[in-house]
């Protein structure tokens, strides 16, 4: 329509046009365009919850979610593991149905295309289920469970010849873990965080190529590391290869409740991106970006992006040939409901400059677009992995559905 507008209500249905589907592509709404992909409702499920996205170097895309049925009382979960081609075609679909709650999955590729999916696993045996899945059928390849109890797993990487995830244990306490899965075979090892007095919950990981593996919490720091912090704080560890603890650090940096992402750079320095709530930003939030330095020093902070205000899900960060780019869900100060949301994607240099910010088309349903995973292959393609309500694809309002985009880079 000629008056899609993207400040004021034009058509009066009570929605800012820009957030109207029939207006959501139109050129005034500045959205950037994408190639799309809706992912089926799988199986009649009443919620399908996107986990992760990984981009093989042929092109496949392999995409982990939790599908949830409810009926009768009772709830049962699958990991549900699609593999796409280029153009967002379905070539496999398999699931990993285990008993009781498997609510979170990731994917890793290794350089060989071996591939591995790492659920929770919340049932009579309570721990990770680590998979390791044939990519050219989905059929599983070997299976290795490590009982951890309660534990929420966080994220996993890929280093050398092994696989390293993180995870939070709540159990008297909050414990957190950081585990290695040797690739060739055998049992996790574990290395446990007493975290208990200190209400600290394991967020990230990430490693210096051929070196350290860096774990990342946040909650009330001992004053052993921070004296006299009173507020939350950031909370690392760097490890090697073998578990072994180097050192520990906090970062005295602005008041943060949460810490969402970490990339290390081949030369020992760390960018995160921490999560923050307070009355300078708003009732949702904003968030800053730091990097800290091979010494665990913090060199900067960036200040509080004036259009991050609102946001309403976690940011995620991915390093690409020299820049940052952080993406994010976020509404407007003038919403007119809590569908009222987008994704964004801001642009940093590594000495911490606002390069430029996009509001990224992705798939416009009827509000809760969070976007959950996000990666850039070799060639710049990016793919962005989220979900959102909507009545597409025959689909159901009611339902969840994640929507899987494809696109160049918005901020070359």
């Amino acid at each position: 329509p000629e008056n899609c507008s993207n400040g004021s209500d034009d058509d009066g249905d009570g929605r800012i046009d820009c957030f109207d589907t029939d207006c959501y592509l139109q050129p005034k709404c500045g959205r950037v365009p994408a190639t799309e992909h809706w992912i089926n409702n799988y199986d009649g499920s009443l919620f399908l919850i996107a986990d992760d996205v990984a981009v093989d170097a042929d092109g496949s895309i392999y995409v982990c979610m939790s599908a949830f049925q409810f009926g009768g009382g009772d709830t049962s979960e699958d990991t549900v593991l699609l593999k796409l081609d280029g153009e967002g075609e379905l070539l496999w679909q398999a699931s990993f149905t285990e008993p009781g709650a498997n609510w979170y999955c990731s994917l890793g590729l290794t350089g060989d295309s071996r591939l591995f999916s790492a659920q929770t696993k919340n049932s009579d045996g309570e721990g990770v289920t680590l998979y390791e899945v044939d990519p050219e059928t989905g059929n599983t390849l070997e299976q290795r469970t490590t009982l951890v109890g309660d534990s929420s797993i966080s994220k996993i990487i890929f280093e050398g010849d092994s696989l390293y995830f993180v995870g939070t244990v709540f159990r008297q306490g909050t414990h957190s873990y950081l585990a290695r899965f040797r690739l060739a075979g055998g049992d996790a090892e574990l290395v446990w965080y007493d975290e208990q007095e200190t209400q600290q919950a394991i967020r990230d990981l990430t490693s210096i190529p051929g070196g350290a593996i860096f774990t990342f919490t946040d909650g009330y720091v001992p004053d052993t590391l921070l004296p006299d912090r009173q507020e939350k704080a950031i909370w690392g560890r760097r490890h090697d290869a073998q578990l072994n603890l180097i050192n520990e650090f906090a970062i005295d940096g602005p008041q943060s409740d949460f810490v969402e992402a970490a990339e290390a750079l081949p030369d020992g320095s760390v960018y995160v991106v921490a999560y923050y709530s307070g009355e300078e930003v708003g009732s949702f939030g904003a968030y800053v970006v730091m990097k800290i330095s091979p010494s665990t020093n913090i060199e900067w902070v960036t200040p509080f992006p004036v259009d991050t205000a609102y946001i309403r899900h976690i940011p995620l960060m991915v390093h690409h040939q020299g820049h940052l780019y952080v993406t994010y869900t976020t509404m407007r100060e003038d919403f007119k409901s809590f569908e009222d949301t987008e994704v964004r994607v801001d642009k940093y240099e590594l000495q911490g400059n606002l390069l430029g910010s996009a509001t990224l088309a992705s798939a416009p349903s009827k509000g809760w677009d969070f976007i959950k995973s996000f990666t850039i292959d070799e060639q710049g393609t990016w793919y962005l992995l989220g979900e959102g309500y909507g009545d597409f694809s025959g689909s159901d309002i009611d339902k969840k559905h994640p929507w899987l985009i494809k696109m160049a880079n918005p901020l070359p």
